[in-house]
């Protein structure tokens, strides 16, 4: 039996909580980089020769979940933990019991309601009488005093105000023909031609990725992934240093090696109708429903819409949810791309589409005028396809 079907069969009776739970206890242990050997023993006290004896991180385990490769030195590292998962979880809690107020904050709310506690005063408020003391004794307005000559004053000021004003027009009069005569009217100088705004000009420069995978980091020649961009992203410059471009990623800045870039991208080399046909045609849309109005939908719609996935995974950037064959890759809270998981498409079957706007030994891109679609090929052969909106 092949690893990911075996995995398959391990994971079909398993409630989603599990998984979630297994998975958090493999990243937490992976935390500080170790062989997976290593990783299992310290999870399950037991030792087993079979596991690879390589180090890895946190990081290659989470890009591993995304498709599970056979190759890969983690597909028979978490079959093993996942023969042995009620074991595992339940080891985990007598180590790590969790108090009573920390379940209560970890519970899900549930639709039919949800508990509210009463309120509780710190202290007991007083009592009506003990209130009345605190409220000072108001007493009655002293009556006004008649202000006879204040009375007079303001409305002698009013009667000299209003004079004033209706004489005003009169009094500015006998001075206007003077003015006329000794004033000569002075020309305005004429306005300036509106100059264009150079500042405001786009000088925005886009690279592509022209590998299949490709590491940005969080500065030039660090170690430290901030994000695995994939053949075919597009992302806006900032800058450059050391052979390495500063990426625009949206919610995050990234550097990405200038060997793995380039500025010049071939136009689209297909319709949308044609695109599009073919994934109809050799895909399994059973959970895409129309790729169209499937693209852009927001996560809640789609849940709504399909239900709820059986596997959720986040990075830095993106949640990708799980269901049966494929993944939704959401972004910003709304669908971002669909990635068809062991597919039975080959390079050659993908190929008959036309001229692939990019072509590697390991994946092939193919753009229409809004839309991407692109092949990953595995070492072991097994194909993914991904389609995505531009």
């Amino acid at each position: 039996m092949q690893e990911q079907d075996k995995i398959r069969q391990l994971i079909a009776g398993l409630p989603t909580s599990k998984q979630i739970a297994l998975q958090e206890l493999i990243k937490k242990n992976l935390s500080t980089s170790k062989t997976l050997y290593d990783s299992y023993n310290e999870l399950t006290g037991e030792v087993n020769f079979s596991i690879f004896k390589k180090k890895q991180t946190v990081h290659t385990f989470e890009v591993w979940l995304l498709d599970m490769r056979t190759d890969s030195p983690f597909s028979s590292y978490y079959i093993a933990l996942l023969e042995r998962i009620d074991d595992i979880l339940s080891n985990h809690e007598m180590q790590h019991p969790i108090s009573t107020t920390e379940l209560n904050n970890h519970l899900p709310v549930t639709q039919q309601g949800t508990s509210k506690r009463r309120y509780k005063p710190e202290r007991e408020l007083p009592s009506l009488s003990e209130r009345a003391q605190y409220h000072r004794l108001i007493e009655p307005a002293r009556p006004r005093k008649q202000r006879k000559g204040l009375l007079f004053l303001v409305a002698t000021f009013l009667l000299l105000s209003g004079v004033a004003y209706f004489s005003y027009p009169s009094f500015m009069s006998l001075f206007e023909s003077n003015e006329t005569k000794m004033i000569k009217p002075i020309k305005a100088p004429p306005e300036p031609e509106p100059v264009a705004d150079q500042t405001n000009q786009s000088n925005e420069q886009t690279v592509w990725v022209t590998s299949k995978t490709t590491d940005l980091v969080s500065a030039p020649n660090s170690s430290s992934v901030t994000y695995v961009g994939d053949i075919g992203d597009r992302y806006t410059v900032l800058g450059k240093k050391d052979n390495f471009i500063k990426v625009d990623l949206g919610k995050m800045t990234a550097w990405a090696p200038e060997t793995a870039m380039t500025t010049e991208w071939k136009a689209a080399t297909l319709s949308n109708q044609d695109l599009l046909s073919w994934v109809k045609s050799n895909l399994d849309l059973t959970y895409a429903l129309s790729l169209s109005e499937t693209l852009g939908l927001a996560e809640t719609e789609l849940y709504d819409t399909i239900g709820n996935p059986y596997g959720e995974e986040r990075d830095s950037l993106n949640t990708y949810a799980f269901y049966n064959g494929l993944f939704f890759t959401i972004q910003n809270e709304q669908i971002h791309a669909i990635d068809w998981t062991n597919t039975s498409v080959s390079k050659q079957n993908f190929m008959t589409l036309g001229e692939p706007t990019l072509e590697t030994e390991d994946a092939v891109v193919y753009e229409s005028e809004n839309y991407s679609l692109r092949l990953f090929i595995g070492t072991n052969g097994s194909t993914r396809v991904r389609l995505t909106e531009l």
